[in-house]
């Protein structure tokens, strides 16, 4: 399993949401900072090993660690944490379409 720690600290508007997940996450330099772009490179994690600095084992997942604060972070940034939840379930639901597992998690305490 590999676990990338997002620093959701840093995360106040739409900008530094995309900015601070780009980081964590090593999306190219070309990702387009929205919500199709976001899953686009997700997917690409997920299935088609296209992302040089995180690659996933076969059956490996990956769990995004948001730490300790979400509490704050909900509060501070409901629409983008809502956004990330949907975003990412929209990449489990296709692998469950395909009868896989899904890859990607969230985690938070």
């Amino acid at each position: 399993m590999a676990v990338i720690e997002v620093q959701i600290e840093q995360i106040t508007d739409w900008a530094t949401f995309h900015e601070v997940f780009a980081q964590a996450l090593h999306f190219p330099d070309y990702y387009g900072k929205n919500g199709d772009a976001f899953i686009d490179c997700l997917r690409d994690i997920a299935h088609y090993d296209t992302n040089p600095d995180l690659r996933l084992a076969e059956g490996e997942t990956l769990t995004m660690y948001l730490g300790d604060h979400i509490q704050e972070f909900r509060r501070r940034c409901s629409e983008q944490l809502e956004a990330l939840q949907d975003w990412v379930a929209f990449v489990n639901t296709d692998d469950v379409d395909e009868g896989v597992p899904p890859r990607i998690l969230i985690a938070f305490r």
